[in-house]
């Protein structure tokens, strides 16, 4: 590695609770699928959070952090860029972008080879390869109109934070610091183990060649974490849930969660695929026949018990998934001794 920050940044602070605010109901099925008992105060506080906000805010929540997810991926891009460090920093150098440009950026990042420069036939066959018909039409009613975006979005930033997380600031950076300390510690003790205890991943690229790597911890993000490229540098946003669900490895293993999970015939399909290959989301959702959702919420299952690797850093922008056939024996084994004495 070049470089690499391990900071707590109030800025993307915000846009992650934004972002999951707009996620709740899947937030709280995961913690009561997972038994993440320690985030019963995180999920109070983002309730309580959400219910300060009227319909209509909610509603721009919805359609522009859930159902065009491609505004969370370019803000926290833009924040570190800029190394904008507060809200009201990240709303100056927004209100400083035009919204052709702004959308432009969004569209660069998604993956889909796309610009704002493109036929809606073009936008709408390219999107709805990896995402929903939904999902598409708001590519495509955003690209006609660009203006509506960028004016929703600043509207939306700035009236979360005045209204609601302004005054959280103190409470989180009191939460925040002696996490951020311990594990720039750990990180500095060992750099690819702390990595893979937090996102469930492959780091030996980001380890040994040269790229920067700029890590954000949140208090109120979720689980799964976030990872971002650009060009020759590494972004990755993991949350509090992270840490709950690393205590929850090192616990008694139950028997019972294990063989649940692993006797889903999907699943067991995906882990067969997994154990021959590595594969992006998009060529396994068409090899199996599920929807992306449903994918996205099979693999975070697997994820969860380790049992798949996410390849990061290579020569594509793809994210890839692969199982760890170490890691599924070892769980499957020790479930068995947990069972037969």
């Amino acid at each position: 590695m070049k470089q690499v920050t391990i900071e707590h940044n109030m800025a993307i602070e915000c846009i992650t609770t934004m972002m999951r605010i707009a996620e709740l109901d899947y937030f709280e099925i995961y913690i009561e699928e997972h038994k993440f008992i320690g985030c019963t105060k995180i999920k109070e506080k983002l309730h309580t959070l959400s219910n300060q906000l009227n319909s209509f805010e909610k509603n721009d929540l919805d359609i522009l952090f859930k159902k065009f997810k491609l505004n969370f991926y370019y803000l926290i891009l833009f924040i570190t860029k800029t190394d904008v460090t507060t809200v009201n920093e990240l709303l100056d150098k927004l209100k400083g972008l035009s919204s052709d440009e702004y959308l432009e950026e969004c569209f660069r990042i998604s993956s889909h080879d796309i610009s704002i420069d493109d036929d809606d036939e073009t936008v709408y066959e390219a999107v709805t390869e990896r995402y929903s018909t939904e999902d598409a039409h708001f590519f495509i009613e955003f690209k006609n109109d660009t203006k509506l975006l960028h004016t929703k979005l600043l509207n939306i930033i700035e009236s979360f934070y005045n209204k609601v997380f302004m005054k959280e600031e103190e409470w989180i950076t009191r939460e925040i610091e002696p996490i951020l300390k311990n594990h720039i510690i750990s990180f500095n003790e060992n750099k690819k183990g702390f990595l893979d205890s937090i996102g469930n991943g492959n780091y030996e690229i980001l380890v040994n060649r040269g790229k920067d790597v700029k890590i954000n911890i949140c208090y109120l993000e979720e689980f799964i974490p976030r990872y971002l490229f650009d060009k020759d540098t590494y972004i990755f946003v993991y949350g509090f849930g992270e840490e709950q669900k690393l205590k929850q490895k090192s616990s008694n293993i139950n028997p019972q969660e294990i063989f649940k999970t692993l006797s889903d015939e999907t699943r067991l399909r995906i882990i067969s695929l997994l154990s021959q290959k590595k594969w992006a989301r998009k060529d396994l959702v068409k090899e199996i026949g599920l929807t992306s959702a449903t994918m996205t919420y099979q693999l975070n299952k697997l994820i969860t018990l380790g049992l798949i690797e996410l390849i990061v850093g290579g020569d594509s922008k793809k994210t890839l998934y692969t199982l760890n056939k170490d890691a599924f024996r070892t769980l499957v084994n020790s479930a068995l001794d947990e069972i037969i004495l």
